[in-house]
């Protein structure tokens, strides 16, 4: 009875561990979980997005006039949405002036976002090509991608590459 017992744990012990080996290979050689993927986050504030950047080269990049503009066109999205949680618990429950205020965050927050990608566009119009290289690394790469110094989003050689044109 016993040897029944063993044998029957060691059956189950080996069909658990090739599972397990199998996951962690699957997952070594997989493409990366959802959670390990990079992609850019829009509700990043420009300090932030360059917090890369020592100190000093960030204070003279971010002057202070964008950065008020995009702060007044998001404090006006606040007073917005305070007045669209007003209208869903008003009573009597009114839909049209609920329509209206959400027909008016939805146009602040279309204009706001233009705005904050206008300064970024300039922000980053401003730094070098290695800072560009490095916030692109930050921003669109994977976490063990961002690392290396001089990694990014895995590209295809050009043909002129395949052909065995030297690299530069």
């Amino acid at each position: 009875m016993k040897s029944k017992w063993l044998i029957g744990g060691l059956g189950a012990s080996l069909i658990l561990n090739l599972a397990l080996i199998g996951f962690l290979i699957g997952a070594a050689f997989g493409p990366p979980p959802p959670w390990a993927r990079r992609s850019f986050d829009p509700t990043d504030g420009l300090a932030q997005m360059m917090r890369f950047l020592g100190e000093e080269r960030r204070r003279d990049l971010l002057d202070g006039r964008e950065r008020r503009e995009i702060g007044a066109s998001l404090r006006e999205l606040r007073r917005t949405q305070r007045a669209i949680y007003k209208a869903v618990v008003a009573e009597p429950f009114d839909h049209e002036a609920l329509a209206a205020t959400l027909a008016q965050f939805r146009e602040q927050f279309a204009s706001s976002q233009a705005l904050s990608h206008a300064a970024l566009a300039d922000l980053i119009a401003q730094l070098t090509p290695k800072e560009r290289r490095r916030f692109a690394r930050q921003r669109f790469t994977r976490r063990q991608d961002a690392r290396r110094e001089d990694s990014g989003p895995r590209q295809e050689p050009s043909a002129g590459e395949r052909e065995g044109a030297p690299l530069a």
